[in-house]
């Protein structure tokens, strides 16, 4: 028989990781929604700049201001001829700017910590140093 005090190690082990994946789940459906929206901004800006007066039936232009590096990747070699409607493709051309879209902004959150980080280090060794000076100072 088990010991009572594994079972319950393990009881509440599977209940942390429990609370864990409803964190990370719920974390996950957030960046996404917060991407879509990104993409659905992005595509807004293309048809009122880059691609203003273009004629809608003719996707490519949009899709190509969204994301080159995704228009490259699902259309390059077989571009969508004005009014042509193709889903699957559509569905993975949304999925890559959605992750490219979170990418961005996960380097950016990176890029802004370490920046932040740098900052704070600067500060305490200012500190340190400031420190320092005024203990001289009071041993003269």
């Amino acid at each position: 028989n088990p010991c009572p005090s594994l079972l319950l190690t393990l009881k509440l082990a599977m209940g942390f990781m429990a609370r864990v994946m409803v964190v990370l789940m719920a974390t996950l459906v957030v960046a996404r929604k917060k991407s879509a929206r990104v993409v659905s901004k992005r595509r807004s800006e293309c048809l009122a700049t880059t691609c203003r007066g273009l004629d809608e039936s003719n996707p490519n232009c949009v899709l190509e201001c969204i994301s080159k590096k995704c228009f490259d990747e699902i259309y390059g070699n077989d571009e969508l001829e004005p009014g042509e409607v193709d889903v699957k493709r559509q569905k993975q051309f949304e999925n890559c700017a959605k992750k490219e879209a979170y990418e961005k902004a996960k380097e950016a959150r990176r890029k802004k910590n370490r920046e932040r980080s740098i900052k704070e280090e600067k500060a305490s060794k200012a500190a340190e140093l400031e420190q320092q000076t005024n203990t001289k100072k009071d041993e003269m």
